[in-house]
């Protein structure tokens, strides 16, 4: 609830500014990461603020685990192995994967899928693509989509929905961890414009690229006649 709520920013928030702590929150869920020579004075701070706010926790066991490079966090795996050189991975963990694919596989067992199975199915996939990325797992949501936007009820699987949901089981098996390091900052800009004249049969279209600092690229321009 929002009380529930109020009291985890609180302390999150009383983490970051007093104790200058590196973590994160959801719900009363905690995810701290430190260097290892403070691994165990940070543990000691951190287990002091929550008996000071009064807040029962574990200690130890499941939700509490040692510090390590790799952990797992809400169904992702963050892998700070490569920290040190300015580089670190976010995937999903195994047992969220065979999750998924145990729900889609269900749904083409069933032969059929209804509107609100596919709201939860389409959830999944937008927060597991939010830390893969793709462009066929996309295009089989959006397809899915618009079949339970004109389905009022279940809907038999036709041979396009099947391929969607084989490609969405693709994708889980086989998408690579997100990786995160500096050059992902970097900012590209591209520029697309095209136009079109039906009456002189002529079509056309370029583009200009705006790299980072400013610099500009060559760009590209093609015309197009009808035959």
């Amino acid at each position: 609830n929002t009380c529930v709520l109020r009291s985890t920013d609180l302390g999150k928030r009383i983490g970051l500014v007093l104790l200058k702590l590196v973590w994160s929150s959801f719900f009363d869920d905690f995810t701290n990461v430190t260097r290892d020579v403070l691994a165990n004075n940070t543990r000691w701070a951190i287990e002091t603020l929550f008996d000071l706010l009064g807040v029962n926790f574990d200690r130890d066991g499941k939700k509490a685990p040692p510090y390590a490079p790799v952990f797992n966090m809400l169904g992702l795996q963050m892998d700070l192995a490569e920290s040190c050189e300015r580089r670190i991975s976010v995937g999903h963990t195994d047992s969220r994967r065979s999750e998924l694919l145990e729900f889609l596989q269900s749904i083409l067992d069933q032969g059929s899928l209804e509107p609100r199975v596919f709201e939860r199915l389409r959830g999944r996939m937008v927060f597991f693509e939010g830390f893969s990325f793709g462009r066929v797992p996309n295009r089989a949501v959006r397809t899915l989509s618009a079949a339970c936007r004109n389905a009022s009820t279940s809907d038999r699987l036709h041979r396009e929905l099947v391929l969607c949901i084989g490609a969405l089981m693709d994708r889980v098996k086989c998408a690579s961890p997100l990786i995160i390091q500096p050059c992902s900052r970097e900012t590209w800009i591209l520029f697309t414009d095209g136009a079109c004249e039906p009456e002189k049969c002529w079509g056309g279209v370029g583009a200009v690229l705006f790299g980072p600092n400013r610099r500009v690229y060559p760009g590209y321009d093609k015309e197009q006649r009808a035959a």
